[in-house]
């Protein structure tokens, strides 16, 4: 791999668990179509060390599977942030109580929180099996302590846009200002057009912009069994994996002729795999952060 290529990518994406508590629409997390694993944290520790010897990441992302069914998370987060490198943790908030003051001692930069409606009913058309009270509980415990500890810790909201909580979209912005989060996400999510789940689901539909893709160029998946991936879409085909970081060296996965075959057609021409054919045409077509508050970095 050339330093180009290397210091291109800026960003490491770790599952500490592939195990999720829901069943959302479309997730193949949810729909358990891939191995269920979780890693202890020798072993997050060693995806890590061996990253990080790879090169410096400015940017670490923990996701999953739901990454609050891992006790181990929170120690995870604080290693990490001995190296130096930002920490954004993706979850659903349908977690136990008691690993929520880890999570926020452990000072990550980001918490992003799924929270896909204002109503039960709404919520749970997408985060099925999900409770709304649980979430908005956990929510309200980590505004304060945040506020009580005096942590750095960002909160963001997640607003997945669908046909069935449409009507929150109006209340959404001032909810979330109101409860105290820092910032809200609305996107949606066009892969789900046409496909129904349960009675008459739909998810709003408008066409994917034709652009280059640069994920596989800045970005690393690696799976809580350590398989390396080019981008989390890919860590759903399991004929995508690069090698295994327990078994090689980064520099060695990312010199194999299969990933520089894989890199070679990106970022514009990567229509021939199916994947990525699909994620151009029905991946998600509008993403948009608004602040909560004027004081933000």
């Amino acid at each position: 791999m050339s330093d180009a290529d290397k210091n291109a990518i800026d960003k490491l994406l770790i599952e500490p668990t592939s195990k999720c508590n829901l069943s959302c629409a479309f997730c193949p997390f949810g729909k358990r179509v891939i191995k269920q694993h979780d890693s202890n944290f020798d072993d997050l520790k060693t995806i890590i060390k061996k990253a990080f010897i790879f090169k410096y990441f400015p940017k670490v992302e923990i996701t999953g599977g739901e990454p609050l069914l891992n006790n181990d998370t929170p120690k995870i987060i604080r290693f990490i942030k001995t190296k130096g490198a930002t920490v954004n943790i993706n979850t659903n908030l349908n977690v136990e109580h008691s690993i929520l003051y880890d999570v926020i001692t452990s000072e990550p930069d980001e918490i992003s929180v799924s929270l896909d409606g204002l109503e039960q009913y709404s919520y749970q058309k997408y985060r099925i099996g999900g409770s709304l009270k649980t979430v908005l509980n956990n929510l309200k415990y980590m505004i304060e302590k945040k506020k009580e500890l005096n942590t750095v810790t960002h909160i963001n909201l997640s607003f997945l846009l669908h046909r069935y909580n449409l009507k929150d979209l109006l209340n959404v912005y001032p909810f979330a200002k109101k409860i105290g989060i820092d910032s809200l996400t609305i996107r949606d999510l066009s892969i789900c057009h046409n496909i129904k789940v349960g009675k008459d689901f739909k998810i709003l539909h408008s066409q994917h912009p034709d652009t280059n893709c640069y994920s596989p160029l800045k970005k690393i998946y690696i799976s809580s069994s350590g398989d390396v991936y080019p981008c989390c879409g890919f860590r759903f085909v399991e004929r995508a994996s690069l090698g295994n970081i327990f078994n090689d060296s980064l520099d060695t996965i990312f010199d194999s002729i299969k990933y520089k075959w894989f890199r070679s057609f990106f970022p514009d021409n990567y229509n021939q795999f199916e994947f990525c054919r699909l994620c151009k045409k029905y991946g998600s077509t509008f993403e948009q952060k608004f602040f909560t508050h004027t004081n933000h970095n």
